[in-house]
């Protein structure tokens, strides 16, 4: 659920105790129910359950990413978030409505829609919602530009200004679509230190390159090349 201190040494020593079997059950912890778990105290008591809190109000893609659901990496939740701005609507959704989506195929559609039918996935969202986890995308779509609609970016190597997530959910909140490898219909790679391999090819098919700078004026300004 990407909850900052909530690592998988954390999670297994909570199933281990028996204190959680699922996403949802994380938002019924406690503080004695925390202060159980090897190597915790007071402080890192309160900071888990602090960053908890928090993560009911995290965006609707890292949810969805957040719930495990076979083929659904990062990317394809941000897909998914944006196309149906909530998770009642996405559960709600056939395996054909998915397929819709740009990028989606059948075998991914049919396992969103797969995972949505259980009932025991049912019972987990509605858990999650009384426990007060936001299900709907509170970011408006209106106040990111869809500037990037159209366009497949590669990003490789370090940059100074964005973390590899933090760049890559710059590029989908803009309607944008970000791919591991180059191909002729790759818009720009992204080059930041030690770009390596990826940026030979670029170079060899054509691919427009922008450094950090550039992807910056691509973020604010859309693709002008």
């Amino acid at each position: 659920m990407d909850i900052e201190g909530l690592g998988y040494r954390t999670v297994h020593s909570l199933l281990e105790l028996d204190l959680i079997q699922d996403p949802a059950d994380i938002y019924t912890l406690t503080e004695d129910d925390l202060m159980q778990v090897e190597g915790f105290g007071e402080i890192s008591v309160t900071n888990l359950l602090s960053a908890i809190d928090a993560s009911k109000h995290q965006p609707l893609a890292r949810l969805i990413f957040g719930l495990g659901i076979d083929h659904v990496g990062s990317t394809v939740a941000a897909q998914l978030a944006r196309r149906f701005g909530s998770l009642g609507a996405l559960m709600a959704a056939s395996a054909d409505e998915i397929a819709e989506i740009d990028g989606i195929g059948p075998e991914i559609a049919g396992s969103v829609a797969t995972w949505a039918g259980e009932i025991e996935n049912r019972d987990l969202v509605d858990r999650l919602e009384k426990a007060g986890v936001s299900l709907v995308d509170e970011v408006e779509a209106s106040s990111v530009p869809q500037n990037l609609d159209g366009v497949t970016v590669v990003i490789t190597g370090s940059l100074e200004g964005f973390t590899r997530d933090s760049a890559k959910e710059a590029v989908l909140e803009r309607g944008g679509k970000v791919t591991g490898s180059v191909s002729s219909k790759t818009s720009a790679l992204i080059a930041g230190e030690k770009a390596g391999s990826k940026l030979v090819k670029a170079e060899s098919v054509g691919v427009p390159v922008l450094d950090e700078a550039g992807f910056q004026r691509l973020l604010d300004e859309g693709p002008w090349f």
